[in-house]
């Protein structure tokens, strides 16, 4: 990885800090977005920094995904957002079934783009029948939840209902 950034700017020093904070592989490459010839409208279309080249040609800008993807890649997050998930789960009775899931958002102008951090969504399922400790292996769509809810609450799914229950949380084959 590849982080392009000024010196001065406080959102790359953000980024700077979580790669040095996290030891995370990844070189700063100290580039300038205002001359004419600066190369970095050619990774962000907005013109600015931090950008972060994921892989050769693959690149996320603004510092909010920048950041984030930075404390998630190697999945243990400094953020304490884990902890807040456990103490809700805690406070709920033993027979409640939770799905935690949320959209990726976006950057810049879009909503998104085909890179990792854009197509990548947390899908949490917790409460009585879900396997404990299990990563799911299959993808799952974002339409799977609401196919996953009403499965576990015994409703039929019209035929051209869309996303499929995520049975693999749920211990069936």
């Amino acid at each position: 990885m590849k982080l392009y950034g000024s010196p001065a700017s406080p959102y790359a020093r953000k980024a700077r800090v979580l790669i040095k904070e996290k030891n995370l592989p990844c070189e700063f490459v100290v580039e300038d977005p205002w001359p004419a010839d600066s190369p970095i409208p050619s990774r962000n279309p907005l013109g600015k920094v931090p950008v972060l080249e994921i892989e050769s040609g693959s690149y996320l800008f603004e510092s909010v995904q920048v950041v984030h993807y930075l404390d998630n890649v190697d999945g243990k997050p400094l953020t304490p957002s884990d902890a807040a998930v456990g103490r809700i789960l805690a406070a709920l009775p033993p027979d409640t079934l939770v799905i935690l899931t949320a959209d990726h958002g976006g950057h810049g102008r879009v909503h998104g783009a085909r890179i990792p951090v854009d197509m990548t969504i947390s899908w949490i399922i917790a409460g009585p029948g879900v396997v404990a400790d299990h990563e799911i292996a299959a993808p799952v769509n974002t339409m799977d939840t609401a196919a996953t809810v009403a499965y576990v609450l015994g409703l039929t799914l019209a035929p051209d209902a869309a996303g499929v229950p995520v049975l693999e949380a749920l211990g069936s084959p």
